[in-house]
This record gives structure tokens, C-alpha cells and sequence, in this order.
């Protein structure tokens, strides 16, 4: 991306673009192979087989979800408020940022999203680690903390103007703060749900927070510079958003010793209604 937005004049625009978007069939192919090989836990296999036996007796999952598992639910939706909106504002809004009101070269832009990500792909596993040594909370809440105090220092580093402080400030953000608050996520959202309703837990709790938040974060920012003059709503936005997902993953129980097929045994390990 950043080699494509490298070209001059109208060639970006007219034809360059499309060279990135081409390129990621290689991404697809990747994704489908692991998709095709991937297999599922004994846990849910154990269950479906169960869920066939007793179709007669069972509600839907969605059903069985919003009425004995609403506090997990709310949980998932709201702790993915530290990341979701606040990535799309360091690799989307950002790109527009530097050129329209920093008036910088677009490629200072796009070299500090590709550093930054490359450094997320290597940290995500790292902190996913810790996660199972400290626990799930315990990393999230490390990496909200994170983003609250560093909010401020990243966007001064962005507005500088300079290659190396906008490349500083992305890389800071996605190899740090998202990647302490994402890390843990996969995990704690299995481990929020029982077997039964895992998988429209999860889907539902993920895609309402992209549904909340993720989508029209960049055109908001962008408003707010606008009207401001300056970032600080945007850096407010990302303080408040992620207290609001780090109140919410406090509510959630630490289950990170746990079998999944232990998860929902227990009524109070994910706050199902008895």
C-alpha cells in the first residue's frame, strides 16, 4: 500500500489503488486454508451432537442468549470499545489526518500503518501469552491503561508533522495499547459463554461493536478536527471509550485456569441466569 501510494500525479487514483486490493487474494487464500483445516473443540462438537438429541426441548441460541446470558453479552459488546473504534482512528483517520490538515507527503501516512501493523502481528501473540499467564482481565486492563495515558503523547507525536514521530505514534499505539486490549480478547470472549451459545455470543457481542462504534469513528474524528481545530475530542473519544470497556471487562470473571467445557457449569463464572 505504501509503495502504491508512492506514485505520482493521477496514477494513485486512477489505476494504483486497485494494485494493494489485487495483491490481497494471496490474504484469501490463506484465510480459506485455514478455515478448511481448522476444527472444532471437543466441547462443541460434544454439545451439537447433545443439542441434536434434545432439538425438541432447546430454544434458539439467539433466544437462549438474550435471556439467560445478557450480562456476558453486554460485556462483549462493550469491552471491544477500546479497540474497535480506536484502531479505525490510527489506520484510517490518521491516513486522511497527515495529508489534509498536517499537509504532509500521503506515504508518511501509510509507512507508519504498515510499521505499526507489522509491529501489532508481532505483539498480539506476545501479550496473548501473557493473558495466559496473568490473566485475561488482568491484560486487558494493562493495555486500557495503557491507551488512557498514552492518548495524549501519541497524538502529540502524530501532530508534529515529522516522519519519524508520525511513525513513533502509530507504531506506539498498535504495538502497545491495542495490542494488550486485543491480545486477550479471543480468549475471554470464548470463556464468557457457554458452549451452547459460544458462537452467537461471540458473533453478536463482536459485530454490535463494530455496529456501535468501529464504523463511523474516522468520519466522526475527522468532524471533530474540523470543528475543534484540534484532536483533543478525538483523544477524549479514546479516553472515554476505553473506560467504558475497561468497567465493563472488571464485571467479567477470571477464567483463564478453566476447561471450556467447565464454562457455564458454574452460573457465576459467566453471569448466567440459573
Amino acid at each position: 500500500m505504501a509503495l502504491a501510494g508512492a506514485l505520482t500525479g493521477d496514477a494513485f487514483t486512477t489505476w494504483g489503488w486497485r494494485i494493494p486490493f489485487l495483491l490481497s487474494i494471496v490474504l484469501a487464500a490463506v484465510g480459506l486454508y485455514i478455515r478448511l483445516n481448522a476444527t472444532e473443540s471437543p466441547e462443541f462438537l460434544a454439545e451439537k451432537e447433545k443439542m441434536a438429541k434434545e432439538a425438541q426441548h432447546r430454544k434458539a441460541p439467539i433466544a437462549e442468549l438474550l435471556t439467560h446470558h445478557r450480562k456476558p453479552l453486554l460485556i462483549a459488546i462493550f469491552a471491544r470499545f477500546a479497540e474497535a473504534g480506536n484502531y479505525y482512528l490510527f489506520t484510517v483517520f490518521v491516513l486522511s489526518y497527515v495529508t489534509t490538515t498536517l499537509k504532509v507527503p500521503q506515504h508518511y501516512g501509510l509507512t507508519a500503518v504498515m510499521i505499526g501493523s507489522a509491529l501489532n502481528i508481532i505483539m498480539i501473540p506476545v501479550f496473548g501469552r501473557l493473558s495466559d499467564r496473568i490473566g485475561r482481565k488482568r491484560t486487558f486492563l494493562l493495555g486500557g491503561t495503557a491507551i488512557v495515558l498514552t492518548a495524549w503523547p501519541i497524538f502529540a507525536l502524530v501532530g508534529a508533522g515529522q516522519q519519524l514521530t508520525i511513525i513513533l505514534g502509530v507504531a506506539l499505539f498498535l504495538a502497545l495499547g491495542h495490542a494488550l486490549v486485543y491480545a486477550p480478547l479471543p480468549a475471554l470472549y470464548c470463556e464468557l459463554f457457554p458452549t451452547a451459545v459460544r458462537y452467537s455470543g461471540i458473533s453478536i457481542g463482536y459485530q454490535m461493536a463494530s455496529i456501535l462504534l468501529a464504523g463511523f469513528m474516522p468520519a466522526l474524528a475527522s468532524a471533530l478536527v474540523l470543528w475543534s481545530g484540534g484532536t483533543w475530542p478525538v483523544v477524549l473519544i479514546i479516553i472515554a471509550s476505553t473506560i467504558v470497556a475497561m468497567i465493563s471487562v472488571s464485571f467479567a470473571k477470571e477464567t483463564k485456569d478453566l476447561d471450556l467445557a467447565e464454562i457455564g457449569r458454574d452460573p457465576a463464572l459467566t453471569g448466567t441466569k440459573a
